[in-house]
């Protein structure tokens, strides 16, 4: 049976890692079935093929019978002539409560440390069908959300800024294969009988709730596998589509981001709540304090970005904000102000710049440097009352009828920057430099002016 599960072994990591070069590997043992069983067979790939092999044990010492686990495991690797690295959590006095994560977060540390100093490719896990099984079932009873499905990854990176993988080949065997092996070879190990306590979930799971279903379906957790391999491909996929959505319609600013949201809204909600969770995954390396945001929340605020209103806001963690201005959505600190006070330019020349909001830059030049340039009356102003532009048709409209006209939000219009003479608007340059309105025919023809703007 041994030789079954090697040869197996040995054909997904053909099929799945580069082993090219003499690849060396990195096997985490408990001491338990499963990784003893692991060890056995990679040191039946290593003899075969040559192999570099690496043992690293972890001694939380959480349970008062750790140590001869450890002691197992050093045994087993002495006989066989196998390099092994223990590690054993020294914890301080005042270290409080042990909790799975904590201990994880240990484990992982030693792999990576051993990975890099050992020069390892690979780091090898024992997980299993079962354990995946699990993993799927415990991510549906905690949280709702589709990553759920998607249980452990048969190869990752080990850490962000390592060249060390991650893998874990027997995600589609079966514990009780394993338990064969064991048994039938005499491979030796230690049970956790802590692992029969229905204190946790997992054990529940493992215990009772997986038997269970199975004697509904034999096939139950073969199919919670399926379905996480499944979960996998179509993230996958979805991440790649949303990325490219991220980079269509998300820009950053000086002070956040600026969302658009003409193709968002084509979604139902369901699709905007997914899209956002990407845009907010993205820009959570300014703003971390999105990670807090809760699914009913982005629910919420999917259903306020849908609707074809004006001028809404909606508060987000930390202190940040989400203002929707008609078909744009900023995300930036809530403490902005929004309502800049304007500069109010009169007796303007020529080739001089004007600063507005700090960063906006309006220049006037003369179109034909030898006729005269007409800047009576002309100033560079927020709007006022009475102000009112002439259309290219030759017919008078009100400001403020021209603003509704093109929604531009209540809250923004004290923001726009007017070139007028008198009442009679002859430009409008909103805060980002974008123009709204040019009269062309008094300004380059009568006047004799151009403008830049920067």
């Amino acid at each position: 049976m041994l030789s079954t599960l090697v040869a197996d072994t040995q054909a997904w990591l053909s099929k799945h890692l580069d082993l090219s070069g003499h690849p060396r590997f990195l096997l985490g043992v408990s001491g338990g079935v499963d990784s003893m069983v692991l060890l056995a067979c990679f040191r039946a790939l290593s003899e075969q093929f040559g192999y570099g092999l690496e043992v690293v044990h972890v001694n939380h010492r959480i349970r008062a019978d750790s140590d001869q686990d450890q002691a197992l495991v050093v045994d087993y690797c002495q006989r066989h002539d196998l390099p092994l690295s223990v590690r054993i959590w020294q914890r301080p006095s005042d270290f409080g409560p042990v909790t799975e994560a904590a201990a994880r977060q240990f484990r992982y540390a030693c792999f990576d440390q051993l990975a890099r100093s050992k020069a390892c490719n690979y780091l090898v896990l024992a997980h299993h069908q079962d354990d995946q099984a699990e993993t799927v079932l415990m991510g549906l009873l905690k949280a709702g959300r589709l990553s759920s499905l998607t249980g452990m990854p048969a190869c990752r990176p080990l850490a962000t800024d390592s060249d060390c993988l991650l893998v874990r080949p027997w995600l589609n065997v079966e514990k009780d294969f394993i338990y064969q092996v064991a048994k039938s070879t005499g491979i030796p190990y230690r049970e956790d009988y802590s692992n029969q306590s229905d204190v946790y979930l997992r054990n529940r799971i493992r215990n009772r709730y997986l038997p269970e279903l199975a004697g509904e379906n034999p096939n139950f957790s073969q199919h919670l596998v399926q379905l996480a391999g499944q979960a996998q491909a179509y993230i996958s996929w979805a991440d790649q589509a949303l990325d490219q959505f991220c980079n269509r319609a998300l820009v950053s600013n000086q002070k956040g981001y600026k969302l658009d949201l003409t193709e968002l809204r084509t979604y139902d909600i369901d699709q905007i709540v997914v899209a956002l969770t990407a845009v907010f995954n993205r820009i959570q390396i300014d703003f971390p304090q999105l990670a807090q945001l809760s699914y009913q929340a982005k629910c919420d605020l999917a259903r306020l970005l849908k609707k074809d209103q004006g001028q809404q806001e909606y508060p987000l963690p930390g202190n940040l904000v989400v203002i929707k201005v008609y078909d744009q959505a900023y995300i930036r600190p809530a403490q902005d102000d929004w309502s800049l006070a304007q500069a109010h330019y009169s007796n303007l020349a020529l080739n001089q710049d004007y600063l507005f909001f700090d960063n906006l830059r309006i220049c006037l030049l003369a179109v034909d440097p030898s006729r005269p340039v007409n800047l009576d009356q002309v100033s560079l102003r927020p709007r006022q009352a009475g102000d009112y532009l002439v259309l290219s048709q030759g017919q008078r409209q009100k400001l403020r009828r021209f603003l509704i006209n093109h929604k531009v939000p209540a809250g923004q219009r004290d923001q726009l920057t007017l070139l007028a003479r008198n009442q009679r608007v002859l430009m409008i340059v909103d805060q980002n430099g974008r123009i709204l309105f040019f009269d062309n025919k008094e300004i380059t023809e009568k006047s004799n002016l151009t403008i830049t703007i920067n």
